[in-house]
């Protein structure tokens, strides 16, 4: 009788181990798949810290920072796998420009284009890589490196300046998996007052900077994308130094068809916000911390 009780003890300890074992597999699968919205996949990236598990990802960066990602085949023992790395143009951010007078498209697929890495200083290591953002970039710095002796005209240049124009591709070492990382770049345009109608209002995001503190305003649509209706465009209006302390006073106000929905101010010094005192009005002091904000349209 003991050791058919133990027999039937054994079997469910048996069975409670599979199922946590089962459990703990898919825990990994899901981790590894970004929540099953991924292929599996043994190769990812790595940045500040958070696995980058989605083949494309959108980032902002800023003018005059490095930016480091890590490389990590977290199964894999061999520590001598290589990959692949580059910066290009953003197929999907294509604009037209010329060369001493010739129609050309900002194309990854174009030579020289094809990889501008050395504009961003790329420094590539055996299990990670840095980009160096140019304190003083811009589309025609951009282009000005890739074309020397060229006589360059880009239309509407400082439009552009805003937009994700640059993706980071980075390839497995047997090219199966590889991770875009499409970036823009945010730069200082002064201590001034700004409104929506000026000039630094920009697909939707509106920077600026003053002594260390950074500003940046980000208009979006209900799915989170970048809104980008220009005639719908909320106004949005403050006057400020941006110094720690002083009076920092916004006023955001529909325009057109499409109405606010909701405002966010961020303080992201320790993730804080405050709410809004009525038709999206605030006073309030500047933080000493960059702060965000965010502006959601219906």
């Amino acid at each position: 009788m003991a050791s058919k009780r133990s027999g039937i003890g054994g079997r469910i300890a048996a069975l409670i181990l599979t199922v946590l074992l089962i459990g703990g597999i898919i825990a990994l699968i899901y981790h590894f798949t970004d929540g099953f919205n991924e292929d599996f996949t043994t190769f990812n990236l790595r940045y500040q810290s958070e696995d980058i598990l989605t083949r494309r990802t959108k980032m902002t960066f800023r003018a005059g920072n490095e930016e480091t990602f890590e490389v990590v085949y977290p199964f894999e023992l061999d520590t001598k796998k290589d990959y692949s790395v580059r910066i290009a143009p953003n197929a999907a951010e294509a604009f037209d420009f010329t060369l001493d007078g010739i129609p050309s498209v900002w194309d990854p697929e174009t030579e020289p284009l094809r990889d501008i890495s050395s504009v961003f200083q790329l420094k590539k290591e055996s299990r990670s890589f840095t980009i160096s953002i140019p304190q003083d970039l811009t589309v025609m710095s951009v282009l000005g490196a890739v074309y020397p002796d060229k006589e360059i005209a880009v239309p509407q240049a400082e439009e552009l300046e805003a937009r994700p124009l640059y993706t980071i591709e980075v390839s497995s070492e047997n090219s199966e998996t590889v991770y875009s990382v499409i970036f823009s770049v945010i730069t200082s345009v002064g201590e001034m007052k700004l409104t929506s109608d000026e000039e630094g209002f920009r697909n939707g995001v509106l920077h600026m900077e003053s002594d260390s503190y950074f500003i940046e305003h980000v208009v979006e649509d209900a799915e989170g994308n970048p809104f980008t209706d220009t005639e719908n465009m909320p106004y949005i209006e403050y006057s400020s130094s941006l110094k720690a302390g002083d009076p920092l006073e916004i006023s955001c106000r529909s325009r057109g068809t499409r109405k606010i929905k909701n405002v966010q101010l961020i303080f992201k010094a320790d993730g804080s916000d405050i709410e809004h005192a009525g038709d999206y009005a605030y006073s309030t002091k500047m933080p000493a911390s960059d702060l965000l904000i965010v502006i959601t349209m219906e």
